[in-house]
C-alpha cells in the first residue's frame, strides 16, 4: 500500500503547490493549482489546501471546503495528483488520508465533491472510494 501524507500549504510550501501539473490531456478537469491557492485565500474561513505527500516530495493537491449550510459536510473542491506521479496509488492513498482526516479530525458525517464527466479515472477512483 501506497503511503502518503497530507500537509497543510504554506509559506515554505506552496511553491511546490504551484508547480504540481496535470497532463495537457487533463487540464480541462481541473484548474491550476495558483487558482485554488487564491480562492482558499479569498474563503480563508471556510477553506483549506494540504499538499499530498510521498516522503518529503509533494505529489499532489487538494483543496477542501466547509459546506457552508451544514455542519459536518465537507467539499472537496479541487484534488489532483501531479502527471509525472500518477498511476503509483497516490491518487487513492492520498483520498483514503483525506477522508480518514475528514472523519477524525473535522467531524465529518458526508463528503461532497464533483467531477467531469469525461473523466473516467477520477469517477472511478471517487466511486470506489
Amino acid at each position: 500500500m501506497t503511503t502518503v501524507e497530507l500537509r497543510p500549504i504554506d509559506r515554505d510550501n506552496y511553491r511546490q503547490a504551484t508547480a504540481l501539473t496535470v497532463a495537457p490531456e487533463q487540464e480541462n478537469y481541473v484548474a491550476p493549482n495558483l487558482n485554488s491557492l487564491a480562492d482558499a485565500y479569498v474563503w480563508y474561513d471556510i477553506a483549506r489546501c494540504d499538499g499530498i505527500f510521498a516522503g518529503e516530495e509533494m505529489v499532489g493537491f487538494t483543496m477542501y471546503t466547509k459546506k457552508p449550510t451544514e455542519s459536518g459536510k465537507w467539499i472537496i473542491v479541487r484534488y489532483m495528483i501531479d502527471h509525472r506521479q500518477q498511476g503509483k496509488g497516490y491518487g487513492r492513498a492520498g483520498l483514503n488520508k483525506l477522508i480518514e482526516q475528514f472523519k477524525a479530525q473535522l467531524g465529518c458525517d458526508r463528503v461532497y465533491l464533483s467531477v467531469i464527466p469525461e473523466n473516467v479515472a477520477a469517477k472511478s477512483l471517487y466511486e470506489s472510494a
